[in-house]
């Protein structure tokens, strides 16, 4: 069975390029989305969004966070001694850790909505965050 569908011209290029960004077919991802609508997101893939969601949205500790900008004011102020530059770098580290496996939920979630990264990027509120000097007293 088909039915033929006459779009208004800005939803189908609409359609045609978030398709081409979720490197997908615009027949294939139609498809998928009514399917989506018609049937409901399994429950799968529910719990899949709600795992990804909570890792997106989990942040480091504000004790992790202030020992963190501690350290970067004792480097700037040249007192920092060789073991709490030893602690920074691992500070360091394990921030961008957090930030990598916050950014791989978030591709993964893109892909399960089948969504560009940057429409659930703003959809969720994240952007790049803007780096800023705070005083530690």
């Amino acid at each position: 069975m088909s039915i033929v569908l006459d779009l208004p011209q800005d939803l189908e290029q609409k359609l045609r390029a978030t398709a081409s960004a979720a490197g997908q077919n615009v027949d294939a991802y139609i498809l998928r989305l009514l399917e989506k609508n018609v049937q409901g997101q399994p429950s799968q893939e529910k719990s899949k969004s709600i795992a990804l969601l909570q890792l997106i949205n989990r942040g480091l500790p504000t004790e992790v966070w202030s020992r963190f900008y501690s350290l970067v004011q004792k480097r700037e102020h040249h007192t920092i001694t060789d073991t709490e530059l030893a602690e920074l770098i691992e500070l360091t580290d394990s921030i961008d850790l957090a930030h990598a496996q916050r950014m791989e939920a978030l591709v993964e979630l893109a892909v399960l909505q089948n969504k560009p990264l940057e429409a659930l990027m703003d959809e969720l509120g994240i952007g790049p965050m803007a780096v800023e000097r705070y005083s530690i007293n």
